[in-house]
């Protein structure tokens, strides 16, 4: 392949641009280097053009408009380059998850021999997607040797980038993070800002769903950011930003969640992360914060609305809706969406999860068992908690701290996002229950749901109407409520009358 400064330099002389040259530029140039290349490119670079500007639309978050390109362009292109189109087109099949067209293009197209380590990598990818993980080590070992053999040790980290990723699908969580970093050191030394923030924000991913190292992950998603800047490419940049935020916000970190925030605000972001890291779940961590329980619930249906088919997603999205229902004194909401989520996320025997997807599903057991105890299923709730897929967790045992009367400040940092929604709605649960009715009182006001007027209760009760109409005004204060009604919706809500 033909570097970078000797492309730029052919095409000023008005050369042909070949789709090789074209895309040792996709593989180690910023932006700036493939529009001066497209702006040099001839009439007759069809193939080569598409492929820039394919690329130059996935640099700015159009992956539609990407495909579209990629696709005309391996139309166009010679058999023996195909590849190279193939080989820009098969990373975004696999973020589709797109399988069988990926599987397709592989087999489909000729001269892979080109890019030694390129099919492997793709192909052990595939089989992790597929939960093959004997095939996924395979072909990570296949693609190691193919890249010893060539020596290509300039663009190694471009392969080894989605071998780290393969590992990951594999839950060979080490090596995922080994061959990460080692992809984005590699990259960044050889000025590839682009392929840099690719391996690293594989990195910070697993550090933020898988080791629970937001610490790590925050500081990985800054690199990704600013690798992301230098290389001109705003998709990578604007999810790095999204990822800065929410981590942010898992570490209480108020100062950084507000300049992360305004940043998001000041640009166009993709829906994917508006709904998700931009907007959304943050929001639900910060209406809960601050006592709003109401929009916490609203931003918690938002994330179940377009949570996506993983278990672990769905179930975390209706355990935050359960913590926001048992914060609200809804007692019977909570109980009946704790069940959902644990349905959710009780996974069948012999179903494989996804690395990423596994944590999800340990804080959703978390969730809806500290739900559980506060509204009033203790037995329940307890015996979650002490459950074997959530005894292990050292978070659990902060997490029943919190239960038990400790302070959020108190959690270990990485987790003191949900340490403090958990105090907050702690706090606005047991508030709802310190002033319990007493017997009699239920009793009154069961009878007035039934219908009945002061005066027949007195009678029904044996008690005077006086008496009667002291224990109502208890009841609407003790309620916080300001009619018979209100009182009566809210001691339905609390599961204290029928």
């Amino acid at each position: 392949m033909v570097g970078r400064a000797g492309t730029l330099a052919r095409l000023n002389c008005g050369w042909v641009l070949t789709l090789d040259a074209a895309f040792r530029l996709v593989v180690s140039g910023s932006r700036q280097d493939l529009r001066a290349a497209l702006a040099g490119a001839g009439p007759f670079d069809v193939p080569a053009r598409l492929l820039l500007e394919g690329q130059i639309a996935r640099a700015e978050g159009d992956v539609d408009r990407c495909v579209a390109l990629m696709r005309q362009a391996y139309e166009h292109a010679s058999l023996t380059e195909r590849v190279y189109v193939a080989d820009c087109l098969a990373p975004i099949y696999v973020m589709r998850s797109e399988l069988d067209a990926l599987e397709r293009l592989l087999d489909d197209t000729p001269n892979w021999e080109a890019l030694p380590g390129a099919r492997p990598a793709f192909m052990a990818l595939l089989s992790a997607a597929r939960n093959d993980d004997k095939a996924s080590r395979h072909y990570r070992d296949a693609a190691m040797a193919e890249l010893t053999d060539a020596r290509i040790v300039d663009v190694s980290y471009w392969i080894l980038q989605r071998l780290a990723l393969a590992a990951y699908g594999s839950w060979d969580v080490d090596e995922a993070l080994a061959l990460a970093m080692r992809s984005g050191r590699l990259a960044e030394d050889d000025a590839n800002f682009r392929l840099a923030a690719a391996s690293y924000s594989v990195a910070a991913n697993i550090h933020e769903t898988v080791t629970g190292e937001t610490e790590l992950a925050y500081d990985l998603a800054t690199r990704v950011a600013n690798a992301s800047r230098s290389a001109g490419d705003e998709s990578f940049e604007i999810g790095a930003v999204a990822n800065q935020y929410w981590c942010s916000v898992l570490l209480c970190d108020e100062t950084a969640m507000q300049r992360h925030r305004d940043e998001l605000r000041a640009r166009p972001m993709p829906e994917q992360y508006h709904l998700r890291y931009g907007v959304t779940l943050p929001e639900v961590l910060t209406h809960g914060w601050s006592g709003d329980f109401t929009a916490m619930l609203a931003a918690a249906d938002t994330l179940a609305d377009v949570a996506g088919s993983e278990r672990g997603e769905r179930a975390y999205a209706a355990a935050l809706a359960t913590l926001a229902s048992a914060a609200l004194g809804d007692r019977v909401a909570a109980r009946r969406s704790s069940r959902t989520a644990l349905g959710i996320a009780s996974t069948p025997k012999g179903e494989l999860i996804p690395p990423h997807d596994r944590r999800y599903l340990v804080l959703a057991q978390l969730f809806a068992a500290v739900a559980c105890i506060l509204a009033g299923d203790e037995t329940r709730g307890r015996r979650l908690l002490a459950g074997s897929k959530l005894a292990s967790q050292v978070t659990a045992e902060g997490y029943a701290a919190i239960l038990a009367g400790g302070t959020w400040e108190d959690a270990p940092r990485r987790s003191r996002g949900y340490a403090r929604l958990l105090a907050a709605v702690r706090d606005a649960a047991t508030s709802r229950t310190q002033a319990p009715l007493t017997a009699a009182e239920v009793e009154v006001l069961q009878i007035l749901a039934d219908g009945n007027t002061a005066a027949e209760i007195a009678q029904e009760t044996g008690r005077s109407i006086n008496t009667i109409r002291a224990h109502r005004n208890v009841i609407l204060t003790k309620l916080g409520a300001t009619t018979t009604l209100q009182a009566i919706n809210a001691a339905r809500g609390a599961s204290l009358i029928v």
